[in-house]
């Protein structure tokens, strides 16, 4: 039996506690890369420069998310129901890899349009699109982790692309040699870095790998009705970025993008946490949904008061003077960090009950509400239009999503929304829980080594 597999006979127990704190050190590792690689790139690229990255990342971005076809998803729930990964991989990893294929063809020709008759932005769009299908894998092994209780390993996947990242920004910078041109490189080369989270893994062999075709039938109709709604979420959270470099220029769209940049730094921990509930809302626990949710707000509530009080700073000391007029982009953008992680937390909710349709046509409605918003206000009010437009649309998808998880799982919206007093009990009671475990372990390694204490 292979590495992969083990867990599919006998899944691991971890902890949702555990679970949620490894994926909130990876986000916080995550954090702390983009905080080292932010302010590099903007200083050494100036506005006009941070731009013209932008609109190539910001397209490879959507449609690198958009080709994983949701495949991660689906694959930890069926992993979690104990789903063989042999089959999972034989399946869902071709599947998807031909339609991104198919979607590498389609996009090519707007890489000219997203340019604008810019031939450097135009030629790495092409290049990450001639890529793209090649690092689809690592989102099906991650699913499985994530299914098989494998929190560390997901963790790291998620933690080890911003680092390889920053590692290659700092050499390119010391050798003089950071440009746009290089920066787009490094962006599109570590999409691969998240495979070194499985080394050491065996998988399934070759020979064992089946094609099932009702588990393929099954992952089509899930993306079907999963995909629509990643796009329209996609689109809220992109389409300003690539719409602002032919409307505004490159200059206002690289003090948006710090913008964005510090404004995603106050949630980015707390966005994910709402996934380590999904192998156990997959098997019946409807309940953690709520929880969930309403602890995430809360928690983003907390980090985007803290980063609004320290925005204007930020901003001077960490990317220099230059970008100090992003700070109303800034504070518009934070203010719409707490409907967007409820927005996320109920997403996920949604779709691992098998009401992945639901979460889409909130996306869409938001979607209605975002392309006539950024045509109208861009190019009137630049960087802020497009602000406003994020916090407009955001808002909206989080109040249609609330009110169809509380039809879907009949709770009272109230219940997605609102601390209670026991929530906060089980965070202290888990806190101290594991301050005890910790205090445990080190005196028992001082008594080990023979220590003070021995």
């Amino acid at each position: 039996m292979t590495d992969l597999e083990q867990s599919t006979v006998a899944p691991r127990q971890t902890s949702l506690t555990r679970a949620a704190a490894l994926v909130a050190a990876a986000s916080a590792f995550a954090v702390t890369a983009g905080l080292l690689t932010g302010p590099i790139i903007a200083r050494a690229l100036a506005p006009e420069g941070r731009g013209a990255l932008a609109a190539i990342v910001a397209p490879l971005g959507l449609i690198g998310l958009v080709a994983q076809f949701s495949a991660s998803e689906f694959v930890s729930q069926h992993t979690a129901r104990g789903r063989s990964t042999a089959t999972t991989i034989g399946t869902v990893a071709p599947v998807m890899f031909a339609a991104a294929v198919v979607l590498a063809v389609a996009c090519w020709p707007f890489a000219a349009v997203i340019a604008d008759g810019n031939a450097d932005v135009e030629r790495y769009v092409e290049l990450g699109l001639i890529a793209l299908p090649f690092g689809l894998l690592v989102p099906v092994v991650t699913g499985i982790a994530i299914g098989q209780g494998r929190w560390t390993r997901a963790a790291l996947a998620s933690a080890i692309p911003p680092w390889a990242y920053a590692v290659v920004i700092v050499t390119l910078v010391s050798l003089g040699e950071l440009t746009v041109g290089t920066a787009a490189l490094a962006t599109i080369g570590v999409t691969f870095a998240g495979g070194l989270a499985y080394v050491g893994l065996r998988p399934p062999p070759v020979r064992r790998l089946h094609f099932d075709r009702l588990l393929a039938r099954a992952y089509v109709s899930y993306a079907s009705r999963t995909t629509p709604g990643l796009i329209a979420t996609l689109a809220n959270v992109r389409l300003d970025q690539i719409l602002m470099f032919g409307i505004v220029g490159p200059r206002e769209l690289g003090l948006y993008v710090v913008a964005v940049t510090v404004a995603g730094i106050s949630t980015v921990v707390v966005t994910p946490l709402a996934s380590v509930t999904v192998p156990a809302v997959a098997v019946g626990e409807h309940s953690l949904i709520g929880r969930a949710t309403r602890m995430s707000l809360a928690a983003a509530a907390v980090a985007v008061t803290a980063v609004a009080l320290a925005s204007y700073p930020m901003l001077r000391v960490l990317f220099g003077s230059e970008f100090t007029e992003a700070e109303p982009m800034l504070l518009i953008l934070l203010a719409a960090q707490i409907p967007t992680v409820g927005t996320a937390s109920l997403g996920y909710g949604l779709r691992t009950v098998g009401r992945p349709g639901l979460a889409s046509a909130a996306d869409f409605l938001a979607l209605i509400i975002t392309v006539p918003m950024l045509l109208l206000l861009l190019p009137v009010l630049g960087g802020e239009g497009a602000a406003l437009t994020s916090l407009a649309a955001y808002s909206v998808t989080f109040a249609a999503l609330c009110l169809l998880t509380s039809r879907e799982i009949a709770v009272p919206v109230r219940e997605l929304v609102v601390v209670r007093k026991e929530d906060l009990s089980m965070v202290r009671a888990r806190a101290v829980d594991l301050m005890r475990a910790r205090t445990s372990r080190w005196f028992a390694a001082r008594r080990t080594s023979g220590g003070p204490d021995a």
